[in-house]
């Protein structure tokens, strides 16, 4: 979980009196944890798969951040952190330790090496955990299939957003969609994420053209930054051919829920999910949904009521459904509508921060 990202779920503890102190890598987006009152301490953890180096050191910070300021709970996030935070919190003296999946990195997609191996980190790290909170019903259904940690230790915590920020009764697109120079019937398709290829980019570019030569309203912007640290980064003639394709890339966002709002449809093309926050943010502010077919996106998309789930990796499935979406408005607003509903009902931040308060005070935090 991003730094930024954390702040809608930690805030109401910050809010209530606990001392919330996040140890991370520096970077732009810390701005926005000082803001919401978060103590921050830096991390040499890089996010290359194997840093021997960078990753001792910072198993090191953690250890002496844990045995300085006497943390009563430490609570990681993500694969490679959550394997080296967890371990490292309990060598720094940490008595109650949470981890939260962000993905399953073992699920049945993943090379039979591989998951192995996943599983192997898993069942070490959570020797030194005492609860491991998972967001979707299928990562639930992989944790227990792997038996890495006792079922007594495994919570389905789900995952939320800030209905008060992505509310569609609040929030106007207009001013996204006039600083695109989008007619007022152009069908804008809207995906956010790093640009990497596992996210489906490559296959979007190249739906987005043939949906376009199909249909000329079409339109699709993906938000998000380029991350060069990953090896899937989008290459920039990657990005010239998206680019060429008609794709228009936006950027890295404060303001999605204006960009969301300006959309008519929301995709994510990813190979692989945890729970997306995009699509539940996307289903706040009653917009349809096109996802791959993965775990994750699954949950979220319920088609064909609120949306469409396409093959993974399918540029062709990718160019039919946005085709097909663009050509029925009335199908688009019910599917919205539906979403808007569903969103109200199961993704409220409010009720996952519950679960969560609930969490650290049945281990005495």
């Amino acid at each position: 979980m991003g730094a930024a990202a954390g702040v809608p779920l930690m805030r109401p503890f910050v809010d209530a009196g606990w001392h919330v102190t996040l140890i991370c890598p520096d970077g732009p987006r810390l701005d926005a944890v000082r803001r919401a009152g978060f103590a921050w301490l830096p991390l040499s953890l890089s996010r290359r798969l194997v840093d021997p180096r960078g990753d001792a050191r910072a198993v090191a910070e953690i250890v002496g951040y844990c045995r300085r300021e006497r943390f009563d709970l430490v609570h990681t996030h993500n694969i490679k952190a959550g394997l080296i935070g967890r371990v490292a919190a309990s060598l720094g003296g940490t008595g109650r330790i949470v981890h939260t999946m962000h993905g399953m990195p073992f699920d049945r997609d993943t090379p039979l090496a591989k998951r192995l191996g996943h599983v192997a980190l898993e069942w070490v790290a959570c020797r030194f955990v005492d609860r491991v909170l998972v967001q979707s019903c299928a990562d639930e259904a992989t944790m227990r299939a792997a038996h890495v940690l006792p079922a007594r230790k495994l919570v389905r915590i789900g995952n939320g957003v800030p209905l008060d920020r992505f509310d569609p009764e609040r929030v106007s697109g207009d001013g996204v969609r006039a600083a695109l120079g989008l007619a007022p019937d152009d069908v804008l398709c809207v995906s956010a994420g790093r640009l990497v290829r596992e996210k489906g980019f490559v296959e979007l570019a190249e739906a987005a053209g043939a949906a376009r030569a199909r249909d000329p309203r079409l339109r699709v912007a993906i938000a998000g930054p380029i991350d060069e640290a990953k090896a899937d980064c989008l290459s920039p003639a990657e990005m010239a051919r998206a680019r060429a394709a008609g794709v228009i890339f936006l950027g890295e966002r404060a303001d999605m829920p204006e960009v969301i709002a300006a959309a008519d449809v929301a995709v994510l093309p990813s190979w692989r999910e945890g729970l997306p926050r995009f699509l539940m943010e996307a289903a706040a502010m009653g917009k349809p949904l096109v996802a791959s077919d993965v775990r994750g996106s699954r949950e979220v998309v319920c088609a064909p009521r609120g949306g469409a789930l396409v093959p993974v990796r399918s540029a062709a499935g990718w160019a039919d459904a946005l085709v097909a979406l663009a050509a029925d408005p009335a199908a688009r607003a019910r599917m919205g509508a539906h979403n808007r509903e569903r969103a109200r009902a199961d993704y409220d931040i409010r009720a996952v921060v519950r679960r969560l308060e609930a969490v650290y005070r049945e281990l005495g935090a």
